[in-house]
């Protein structure tokens, strides 16, 4: 897997030499990455399989979950 998020370590770790960050193992995100939309059920078991200290959901963009259908399934809409 590669990420924009793999492209700033890089640049924390290279160019700020770490100043104020820190490497951890935590995902506070719980992201679902590659695959098919999930349905209303799936994506209901995906949010409460989420650990105690995952805190954000990230749904890839290009797997096509529409965000008014997440929004409705959190209860923002």
């Amino acid at each position: 897997k590669f990420s924009e998020c793999m492209i700033y370590g890089r640049y924390v770790d290279d160019v700020l030499d770490g100043t104020g960050h820190f490497h951890g193992a935590e995902e506070f995100c719980r992201v679902h990455w590659t695959g098919e939309a999930l349905s209303d059920d799936e994506f209901r078991r995906f949010v409460a399989a989420m650990a105690p200290d995952q805190v954000a959901i990230g749904m890839q963009s290009f797997i096509g979950t529409d965000i008014g259908r997440i929004r409705r399934l959190i209860g923002l809409d």
